[in-house]
């Protein structure tokens, strides 16, 4: 069939075919303009516009706009068929009319002849009233009987095109959905291709990250998920990553664009994380990099915050500019905390403040991601016994993270009279000569045993956790002191203490129970290289090979 064929019963048809489709069409976009601010109100999150594709009333509308074409087609068929039916029942009408027409005729004309052989003169005008009603009840019963005849043979053309137009679909099917469905095509693949390049940019920054190990952590808590970001001293009011409301860059409600992966900016922007409440913000060029996260402790005044400044500041100075502090703030800046250090000022951790990690970016020539260094310097008052359960706690809890553990042990303050503990006799007499005041005075298997206690109850396993011994202050000569002697293939460090510091049983705990165990003797003197050359050997075994001891 094709449009050369139709009759003019099919022009019809097809006028109010169009005429339902221009009519439901007009529906539809009234409809739309009257929902707009809605569908708007749908889009908006708190002041942020989603991208349309991500919205349920696009696809809402497309599909009432494709459902409204089908329905235009048989809305005409509909309306010639009701429009042919009601004049079919009106010719039924007439015709019953016509009937009832022809009796009341011949009642008049009987009724009017036995009037006027009665010589009633009005009968004569009842007859022939009721012979002008015959007249017109025959005609009138003539025509509605043809004008049921045409209307049902309307109803048969209708339906004979009805058949007619189906098939000419069915035969040209593929051709008809082409057409209607291509506007509902090319918006759908619109909204799969944003949503395809959305999962590669989220897989694709999700793999990096794996495969580098980046987490991202909370200096304070050591915390990696749940993070606000703070523009403009406002909370974003989304998630930042690429989604709905922006592939590579989203709009705040004020209108500044920011971006939504790391790999383009995000990690400049500060944090605010949801577990502790402190923001982050990371400076330079490099704002995220492979986790490593190394925790200093041990006793009150043993000198970590001394090592472990000094060693940063030589670092830094000796990688620069690859070497470079971030997120630093008046308790955690290397550079101030080495100019109290050349005065000989106090750095001492305090117990109270809300821990925050020293943190650097290390990028070597060559890596596509840096490093991003975590040092934990935590108060020795942490290990108080008078100290309440949950300052320990809140000291530690960043150990969560950690994956090597500098243990600083300080000779001269060890406890001549702690239990358990046989010191050699040579140890012995340099503590009298050397060793501080009773009130100052500490067990270092029960420091060890303390730690090793929180570290579990953290949900550590041991067996993940390089452990390292650091014998600080080695300066003061009590190595030389001592008359133990390594024989070859032995460690000189681990015999002297196991042997003359007393600390066999914290040493067979230690090689049983950690991945590994180092040795150490450092001194955070000027001039002395020994505690930035322990922490390169450090990173070294958590894979940064870059960094060399020979270096210094």
């Amino acid at each position: 069939m094709s449009f050369t064929d139709f009759s003019a019963m099919g022009w019809i048809i097809l006028g109010l075919t169009v005429t339902s489709f221009i009519t439901i069409c007009l529906l539809f976009f009234i409809g739309l303009k009257w929902h707009e601010t809605n569908l708007y109100r749908r889009h908006n999150k708190d002041g942020m516009r989603r991208m349309i594709v991500y919205d349920s009333p696009l696809y809402m509308y497309v599909g009432t706009f494709f459902i409204s074409v089908l329905i235009s087609i048989f809305a005409a068929f509909l309306m010639v068929g009701a429009f042919e039916g009601v004049l079919w029942l009106i010719c039924w009408i007439l015709k019953i009319l016509a009937v009832i027409i022809i009796v009341v005729a011949w009642i008049a004309i009987v009724g009017g002849v036995i009037c006027t052989i009665a010589m009633q003169l009005w009968g004569i005008l009842v007859a022939i009233a009721g012979g002008l009603l015959l007249a017109a009840g025959r005609w009138l019963k003539e025509v509605m009987t043809d004008g049921v005849e045409w209307c049902e043979e309307l109803l048969s053309d209708v339906w004979d095109m009805s058949t007619d137009v189906v098939a000419f679909g069915i035969d040209n099917i593929g051709s008809i959905l082409l057409i209607i469905a291509t506007p509902v095509f090319i918006i759908l693949s619109i909204a799969a291709v944003i949503i395809i390049v959305d999962l590669i940019c989220m897989g694709t920054e999700a793999i990096i990250n794996s495969i580098y190990k980046v987490h991202r952590k909370c200096p304070y808590c050591g915390n990696d998920k749940g993070f606000d970001y703070i523009i403009n001293g406002k909370v974003h009011p989304v998630p930042l990553h690429p989604g709905m409301y922006g592939i590579f860059y989203q709009h705040t409600p004020d209108g500044e664009k920011i971006p939504t992966m790391l790999l383009n900016g995000r990690g400049k922007l500060t944090r605010r994380c949801h577990n502790c409440n402190n923001d982050i913000t990371n400076e330079g060029d490099h704002t995220y990099g492979t986790d490593i996260h190394i925790g200093l402790v041990g006793a009150p005044a043993a000198g970590k915050s001394y090592m472990l400044y000094t060693a940063l500041s030589t670092m830094e100075k000796k990688y620069e500019p690859n070497l470079t502090q971030t997120d630093k703030d008046d308790e955690t800046d290397i550079k101030q905390k080495n100019e109290l250090i050349k005065k000989g000022g106090d750095i001492q951790t305090a117990t109270a403040q809300r821990y925050h990690a020293v943190q650097m970016m290390f990028k070597p020539e060559g890596r596509p991601v840096p490093y991003h260094l975590y040092f934990y310097d935590v108060a020795g008052e942490a290990f108080n016994q008078m100290m309440d359960e949950d300052t320990r706690k809140m000291a530690l809890q960043f150990y969560d993270n950690v994956k090597s553990i500098v243990f600083v042990l300080d000779p001269h303050r060890f406890d001549p009279k702690a239990p358990g503990v046989r010191y050699s006799y040579e140890f012995l007499e340099w503590l009298k000569n050397h060793g501080g005041d009773e009130s100052d005075v500490y067990n270092p298997n029960e420091l060890y045993n303390r730690l090793r206690e929180f570290i579990i109850q953290a949900g550590r396993k041991l067996k993940d956790i390089d452990f390292n011994f650091a014998l600080a202050k080695s300066d003061m000569g009590y190595l030389q002191a001592l008359k133990t002697q390594a024989a070859e293939g032995e460690n000189l460090l681990e015999k002297i203490i196991n042997n003359d510091l007393g600390l066999s049983a914290t040493l067979i705990s230690a090689c049983k129970e950690f991945r590994s165990v180092n040795f150490y003797s450092v001194s955070a003197l000027n001039g002395s290289n020994s505690v930035p050359k322990m922490v390169v050997e450090i990173l070294n075994r958590q894979g940064v090979k870059e960094m060399q001891k020979n270096d210094f």
